[in-house]
């Protein structure tokens, strides 16, 4: 049994976007992945969860929804969808995870909030950590996350200058260069010393809670870094990369492709047909176990209706 951890915020919520207007600096720039319309939310959570409960069933023994004051009111949801289930639910604080280093809260940070998940009380020992615009699609076991108690990495090593170079080739956007995904996993190579690193793709990572403790006691100077960070920040070191290249490397976790496995919805695309060719393509593929439907702020409502329609089917599940 393991549990689940799901990072969820409700960036429309008024109180939220007051908490955060101090701390807005006016040259801050939106277009790249700081920008607040990313805490935007349309109801992922409530799938992100149901997919855990439908199709990890078998394995899960608490579901962690880690938020900053708020409330993703699943209560009526999941007594209605899985009342037997509901009592694995728990909601928890960044006052809680954070407790020693109030410093640096607020935090509007994805990394730094992924940088102290491990310090949930009583986290299992091996736990599977999810953003909310993550879900699954189809039923796993604990052999897709774990194998001879190894984690399992869905990864691809990647040069430090195969990144550099990427970077570089890069087209700014209003005059500089918008910082990435890629970004952040570059920069667990200079954190381990390392001349490659572990590139991963954004679907449900497994980790083992003790390696960031021994870690972090050794490298307290990484925790900080990572969470003085109140907005996403080019110093900063993604979790997953820097999980995986170390351990990887150690022997600790074990390479498998993610080639067939993974799956990512576009929010934005020019050819009409995108989401209907998608859709039929995670219906016909029951390999594709884990999705991520990214950004679904950015849809219409038509495009909205239907993603809405067939994740409530595929899930089984009603408002």
């Amino acid at each position: 049994m393991m549990d689940f951890v799901i990072t969820w915020v409700d960036g429309g919520d008024a109180a939220h976007r007051e908490k955060m207007r101090p701390y807005l600096k006016g040259e801050q720039n939106f277009a790249d992945i700081a920008g607040p319309e990313r805490l935007l939310e349309r109801g992922e959570i409530r799938w992100s969860v149901a997919s855990v409960l439908r199709f990890a069933a078998g394995f899960v023994r608490k579901v962690f929804i880690v938020t900053d004051g708020q409330d993703p009111h699943l209560h009526d949801f999941l007594q209605k969808n899985f009342p037997e289930s509901a009592s694995k639910i728990e909601i928890v604080d960044h006052s809680v995870i954070f407790r020693g280093y109030e410093e640096y809260l607020p935090v509007f940070n994805s990394i730094a909030i992924e940088t102290m998940l491990f310090r949930i009380p009583g986290l299992s020992e091996h736990f599977v950590y999810m953003n909310d615009d993550v879900i699954l699609t189809a039923p796993l076991t604990e052999e897709d996350f774990i194998t001879g108690g190894k984690t399992i990495a869905y990864t691809q090593k990647q040069s430090v200058l195969q990144g550099q170079l990427v970077h570089f080739f890069r087209p700014k956007v209003n005059g500089r260069k918008v910082l990435t995904f890629r970004d952040t996993l570059r920069t667990a190579a200079t954190v381990l010393g390392k001349n490659h690193f572990q590139r991963t793709p954004h679907i449900a990572f497994c980790y083992r809670r003790a390696w960031f403790e021994e870690f972090f006691a050794q490298r307290p100077e990484v925790l900080v870094g990572n969470i003085g960070c109140r907005f996403r920040s080019p110093s900063q070191v993604n979790l997953a990369a820097l999980y995986y290249t170390a351990t990887v490397d150690s022997g600790e976790s074990v390479v498998r492709s993610a080639v067939g496995k993974k799956f990512y919805m576009r929010s934005s695309w020019k050819n009409p047909n995108y989401p209907k060719r998608k859709l039929r393509e995670l219906d016909s593929n029951p390999r594709l176990k884990v999705a991520c439907f990214g950004a679904l702020y950015k849809l219409p409502e038509a495009d909205f209706a239907l993603y809405k329609a067939w994740l409530d089917r595929r899930l089984g599940i009603s408002d």
